[in-house]
This record gives structure tokens, sequence and C-alpha cells, in this order.
């Protein structure tokens, strides 16, 4: 996924969990935006986005997760600017993400 996004134009930076990203966010400039797995060490995607709506409430964020249930769905319709992408995915879909629309 790393280089399908820098081929896209994007700088990334991938890291292994919540806190690690919250921490990256806090020493760098904000990204366009956020991929963020639902399941993740330490603290867990839903964990993760809501302390991401605390600091950064128009940060985009694609919600990525093999378990599209009910959950997923009401995260999604909870946060403002959170795009939910199932897995497995297709380049295709990352790529037509909206995420423009939420700019």
């Amino acid at each position: 996924m790393r280089d399908l996004l820098e081929a896209m134009g994007h700088q990334v930076a991938v890291v292994s969990g919540g806190r690690e990203a919250l921490g990256c966010l806090e020493r760098a400039p904000l990204p366009d935006v956020v991929l963020l797995d639902m399941n993740m060490p330490e603290m867990d995607g839903e964990e993760t986005l809501a302390k991401l709506r605390e600091r950064y409430q128009d940060l985009p964020v694609v919600l990525t997760t093999g378990r599209s249930d009910q959950s997923a769905l009401d995260l999604v319709s909870s946060f403002p600017k959170v795009f939910l992408l199932p897995k497995p995915f297709e380049e295709a879909a990352l790529v037509s993400c909206p995420i423009d629309s939420f700019a």
C-alpha cells in the first residue's frame, strides 16, 4: 500500500499502532489523510479514531477493516470525515476513496 500511495504522489508515514500514530501527528505537520485499521496493537481503531477526533476534528480518515459490521458503520456515521474501506480491497478502491470530498 505504501508503494501505491507514494506512486499517487503522497508522502507516507507508516506506524505500528494507535499510540504511535497519535505521537507522530503531534510531532509532524498534519497529513492530508489518515488510513486507520480497526485492528491494531495497544489502541484499536475505535479508540484511536476517538482520540484523533478530540484533537483533529477536520482530519480525513479512511477506516479500513476486515469486518464491516454495525460497529464499523456506527463509527463512520458518528464522526465527520470518515470513510469506510472494507478489506480486502483492490488498489482501485483505495484510489477512488472520496477523500477530496471531505475538504
